[in-house]
């Protein structure tokens, strides 16, 4: 059992009435949002950090020409 404070559980329950949505089906979409934005950050913190090396980022972009030579390999989309 998920304990909540009133504040929490009315906001919940109106985002609920608002998409037409069980609150449990809310809860699972808000807390797989905050997981892919949390993704997203921590790739984007470790490319600026990545970015900061100029060895790294010149290896970074090196890897991303090999993989460019690939487009054209005949294979379409997989």
């Amino acid at each position: 059992m998920l304990r909540i404070n009133e504040r929490t559980k009315a906001a919940l329950r109106i985002l609920a009435n608002e998409r037409g949505e069980p609150m449990g089906q809310v809860v699972e979409e808000l807390v797989e949002a905050a997981r892919t934005e949390q993704f997203f950050a921590s790739a984007d913190a470790a490319y600026r950090r990545l970015r900061s090396d100029p060895d790294g980022w010149d290896g970074e972009l090196s890897d991303r020409g090999a993989w460019e030579s690939t487009v054209g390999d005949g294979l379409g989309d997989a």
